[in-house]
């Protein structure tokens, strides 16, 4: 069976043990924030996946070593060190950060950042093969009680976890990871809710497991089981969490990419939508489906005014807009070179913009003359463009027979 919490759950599955759990949802807050299944030694994930996106492309770890000298560095320096060396004599947003939040974190440092992550590391680490499971439970029993009596309560554990997210990244928690934390600290069912901040790690105490938990998934390496459980899983949560925007596009991705279940997809990328999501990704994910299934022109044109009237500087909102007027012949030939500039300008180092505004000047206009500025600037961008470089060469062959 996949490794989700069998190791904390008793033989008649209604009881966990609690420090180990506890030790187990510490680090919650990113897979909650990814919309990955908490509480687990395991992911929705593939190991490919956690190896290649999570692990190489996040942190630089590719091997076995290099995993365990980042944990080294998270256990024993973090970005503690750093602000820890913040003084008066510092600059810029640094000295700002530490003139408004040392009074809060005091001797603590960004403990609760550098740790919390510690603790989502390892179970990544763990599922991806780089650790045994053994070990796992290791490095968490050495950590666990320094992170623990750093802190009073969960909820302050997540306060620093934040301030310790706005220092590193230099801005503000996304709503992704806002609503990942009110949602392990109110939710009924949390594994939050389950074990108390000060439980005895060193007890073997238990507490109730109960039967319809949304968070304990029994799943096979078939899969055709993972997508089966994975859906259960997300019905359940979107049930208990309904109003997750996060959570909503999470849920669509899936019945798009893993059931290739179009309407519930669209239905829930709606949804997504429709709940104020400050993201944008449900909308384009949304509008791809939408002109995959031809559906109706006035749908998609609701679809992207809603998109441009919540999202007015989004350059992608402008550009997909020109592209699908121009894609679908739409002969409001200023409006579409209005969307265009306006990605443009929004987002003037974006090769495709040029392009694409290249292809509109070439085809509708006849306007050869800046279109070939506009594929000379997508090459300046990336050299190697080679749709641009093809463009570029039909734009100067139409100038030259113009001439001729």
């Amino acid at each position: 069976m996949t490794n989700f919490i069998k190791s904390v759950l008793g033989r008649n599955d209604r009881i966990i043990n609690a420090s180990k759990l506890w030790q187990l949802s510490v680090g919650d807050i990113e897979f909650k924030a990814r919309e990955d299944i908490i509480c687990s030694l395991g992911s929705f994930n593939s190991k490919q996946t956690i190896c290649e996106k999570h692990l190489r492309n996040w942190w630089q770890i590719t091997d076995r070593n290099s995993m365990v000298s980042t944990l080294a560095w998270l256990e024993q320096q973090g970005h503690s060190a750093i602000y820890n060396k913040t003084n008066n004599r510092s600059a810029g947003f640094e000295l700002n950060f530490h003139l408004k939040h040392r009074d809060f974190l005091k001797d603590r440092s960004l403990t609760a950042w550098d740790l919390g992550r510690f603790c989502s590391l390892t179970r990544l680490g763990q599922f991806a093969g780089l650790i045994s499971e053994e070990e796992y439970w290791l490095w968490m029993e050495h950590v666990a009680p320094r992170l623990q009596s750093t802190y009073k309560s969960w909820k302050e554990f997540s306060q620093h976890y934040l301030l310790g997210r706005k220092f590193a990244l230099r801005s503000e928690p996304e709503q992704n990871t806002l609503l990942a934390v009110k949602f392990l600290l109110k939710n009924r069912y949390s594994p939050w809710k389950l074990v108390k901040w000060k439980t005895d790690l060193d007890e073997k105490s238990n507490v109730p497991w109960i039967s319809d938990n949304p968070f304990y998934i029994n799943m096979s390496f078939s899969q055709a089981d993972k997508d089966a459980g994975q859906r259960e899983y997300f019905a359940k949560m979107v049930a208990h969490d309904g109003n997750n925007p996060s959570l909503l596009s999470a849920y669509a991705v899936f019945l798009e990419k893993n059931l290739q279940h179009y309407p519930d997809a669209c239905k829930y990328y709606d949804k997504a939508i429709q709940s104020g999501a400050n993201f944008e990704t449900p909308f384009l994910n949304l509008l791809n489906l939408l002109i995959q299934n031809n559906e109706q022109t006035s749908s998609i044109k609701t679809l992207l005014d809603k998109w441009i009237n919540r999202f007015p500087e989004s350059a992608d909102a402008h550009y997909q807009y020109a592209d699908w007027l121009f894609d679908s012949k739409d002969e409001n030939y200023t409006l579409i070179d209005k969307h265009y500039r306006r990605a443009i300008e929004i987002e003037p180092e974006q090769e495709w913009h040029y392009e694409s505004y290249g292809e509109f000047l070439a085809i509708a206009r006849s306007d050869y003359d800046k279109a070939k500025r506009m594929f000379e600037k997508a090459l300046e961008i990336k050299p190697d463009f080679e749709a641009a470089f093809e463009n570029l060469e039909r734009a100067e062959e139409a100038l030259s027979n113009r001439v001729h």
